[in-house]
Parts: structure tokens; sequence; C-alpha cells
């Protein structure tokens, strides 16, 4: 037992080579994911709470630790139900450069993704669905080190996208067909000290397409006829 719920695992080792080897299949289930980081990471700022499940197979080579986690590679999925993120360095920040105090207790009815370890670092795909945000994270890495680079789209609620169209006005602009705001989100650095950058992706979208505009109305007729033809160049 482990955190409040249970941890299984089934290991085969190769001993007899000079370097052992080994593989295992680790599943968890019902952990308390506070429980879980207040005994690994005792001075972690902020709380995670939720329930986590995962499922894994993983390889490495040696019996030290050094030599275990230099050599582990593996891949699996998890999911957590519910999630509470509340004053962790990252929405904190968030909070702070928004201007919603809201963000500082984030709460997501389920987290679930994959993951990839090697090379020390793990690799992560996952969505998070919550009352006041979505979250898609299409590919970003940890690494056993605590580095994070972790490029995010953000979807907020109609509540809080009219609170922020309040606070900001300029915030309208980033709004999709729904009203919802969207916004890209990319977390680097350390747990403790992370950097947040924001960027629009509708916005991004909407200056393509008045650039596209600019340009065709700009060339002449001859030429305008032509580059209906070159899609692919608005993108380049």
């Amino acid at each position: 037992e482990v955190a409040g719920g249970q941890v299984k695992d089934h290991l085969e080792a190769h001993l007899t080579p000079k370097v052992p080897t080994w593989k295992v299949r680790e599943t968890g289930e019902g952990l308390r994911i506070h429980e879980l980081l207040s005994g690994l990471y005792p001075d972690l700022p902020g709380k995670i709470k939720g329930v986590l499940q995962y499922d894994g197979n993983f390889t490495g080579r040696g019996l030290t630790l050094k030599k275990a986690l230099d050599s582990l590679s593996g891949k699996g999925v998890f999911e957590a139900r519910p999630l509470e993120l509340s004053e962790i360095p990252v929405v904190q920040k968030l909070a702070q450069i928004l201007g919603l105090p809201e963000l500082r207790v984030l709460l997501f009815d389920y987290v679930r993704g994959q993951f990839a370890v090697q090379g020390r670092r793990c690799q992560l795909q996952g969505d998070f669905s919550g009352p006041a945000l979505s979250v898609r994270l299409p590919s970003g890495t940890v690494t056993f080190e605590g580095k994070m680079a972790l490029p995010l789209e953000v979807t907020f609620s109609l509540a809080l996208s009219k609170k922020l169209t309040q606070k900001w006005p300029p915030a309208r602009h980033l709004q999709n067909q729904k009203g919802e705001v969207e916004l890209w989100v990319e977390i680097r650095g350390s747990y403790e000290k992370p950097r947040v950058v924001i960027k629009s992706k509708v916005l991004e979208k909407k200056l393509r397409r008045e650039m596209e505009e600019k340009v065709r109305s700009l060339a002449p007729p001859e030429i305008r006829k032509g580059l209906e033809g070159l899609k692919g160049l608005w993108g380049r």
C-alpha cells in the first residue's frame, strides 16, 4: 500500500550479465497525490491534490539508483480524478499575469494522458478538463532534475472569459467563435521558479488572415489570381 492506494509490480531481471538488466510492469491505483508528494518532496511549494492511477512498462540497467535512473526507459498512461492545484508557483504566476485571483486554485474534473521516459526526462501528453478552464498538452517534457518545457493550449470558460475581458478589454480579440478566450501558455524553468510566456492562438490566426488579405489586395490582378493557388505560401 502506497499513499492510500495500491502499487503492483511484475519484475523480470537478468543478473548474470556484467551489468544486470531488468524490466518491470507497474500499475498504481487510488494513490493520493498530496500524500505521495509530501513523502517524496516535503518542501514542495503549494498543494497538489487528487487520486492518481497509472499503468506503465519500464526497462533499465544496473542495480544502483544512479545507473537505474540513467538507463530508465518506458511508457504508459495516467489519469487523476479529480485534481486540485492550489497556490503552486505556476498558477500563482498565471493568476498574477492575467489579474485573475480565481486561478490561484484550479480544479479539474479529470486529467488523463500518456507518458514516455528516456534519457532522464519524461515526455508528457494530456488533457485537463475543469469548470474554469480546459487545458491541452500536445507534447511537453519534465527532466529528472525538475526542468519543465510545457506548451499548453488553454481555453477559459465563458464566465472566466467574461471576467478577463472586463479586466483587460483587448482580451476580446482573443475569443473564439463561442466567446471563450484561448491562449497558448508556455511554461519553462523549474517547478519552484517557473517562467510563463503567454501567446494568443486566436490572435495569431486573425493576424495571418489579415496579412493574407493585405498581400492579395496589394498585388496586381494578374499576380493576385496566381497567388490563389499558392496556399502553402501563407503557412511558410
